[in-house]
């Protein structure tokens, strides 16, 4: 008995893309400089509709995974998805982009080492000119450099009738992931001295449970030469909240060997 292998689809450069991603069941394809067919990303816009009337809108939620979104102190978690929410505006030579951009992040908190994380929001206004193609795949990401249709850093290019918010989604969330992350915005970090996390040492201490440091804080080193020449004159100087008192000599005091001046008639 011969067994028959399951037929392939067999798809060519001039069929409709959206023909062939209702078949297989894909968001939508397109051919590339050299003709082969691929996947589009969640991030692509279809501009013709927009094209034909200038200052025509729409309105774009996209949502997908990005590469390459590590920072210095933080990243998106891999398999994480970018969320994209834009208004997409016709305009001449180009299009507008105005809306926000949403991202997971996790990271090592600079001061305890725990593990700190949240969610970013980005709002993001850019434009996107025609440009001609340089031999890339359409929508494919550029160099910052070169994204402009004419060079320049402020725009993105537009390949075709495809808008890619890819490329805008990646720098939007990379420019906001923070450089020094924090678990809470008022950690207290860990002991100098033995270690202990301050975080859980306040907490145990506030529950009615022995502390786990005991230190005392350390004194801030700007004020040892302070320090020691208050130690010379029997004095101590504890740092910059101290209150400064005046104890010289009062103004009403006559100054010695001087007469006071006569009452004026």
């Amino acid at each position: 008995m011969k067994h028959r292998a399951p037929s392939a689809e067999i798809v060519s450069v001039h069929d409709d893309p959206r023909s062939v991603a209702r078949r297989q069941g894909q968001v939508a394809t397109r051919p590339d400089e050299a003709g082969h067919r691929h996947v589009s990303s969640p991030f692509l816009v279809h501009t013709a509709r927009l094209r034909r009337l200038l200052g025509a809108s729409t309105t774009e939620r996209r949502s997908g995974e990005i590469d390459d979104l590590v920072g210095v102190g933080s990243q998106v978690p891999e398999g994480s998805e970018v969320s994209v929410e834009v208004v997409v505006t016709s305009v001449m030579g180009g299009f507008t982009v105005a809306g926000s951009v949403k991202a997971p992040w996790s990271g090592e908190c600079r001061r305890c080492l725990a593990p700190a994380g949240g969610e970013l929001e980005v709002e993001v206004r850019e434009l996107y000119l025609d440009c001609q193609p340089t031999g890339g795949a359409p929508g494919a990401r550029q160099p910052r450099a070169s994204r402009g249709g004419s060079g320049s850093d402020d725009s993105y290019e537009v390949h075709g009738e495809a808008l890619d918010l890819e490329p805008m989604a990646h720098d939007a969330v990379l420019l906001a992931l923070p450089l020094a992350p924090l678990c809470r915005e008022d950690c207290l970090g860990i002991c100098p001295e033995c270690g202990a996390d301050l975080n859980a040492s306040a907490a145990r201490e506030a529950s009615g449970d022995d502390p786990l440091c005991r230190c005392r804080p350390p004194r801030d080193p700007r004020w040892a030469a302070l320090d020691a020449l208050g130690s010379e004159e029997g004095l101590s100087y504890v740092g910059p909240e101290t209150e400064v008192i005046d104890h010289g000599s009062s103004e009403e005091e006559d100054v010695e060997g001087e007469e006071p001046e006569p009452p004026r008639g």
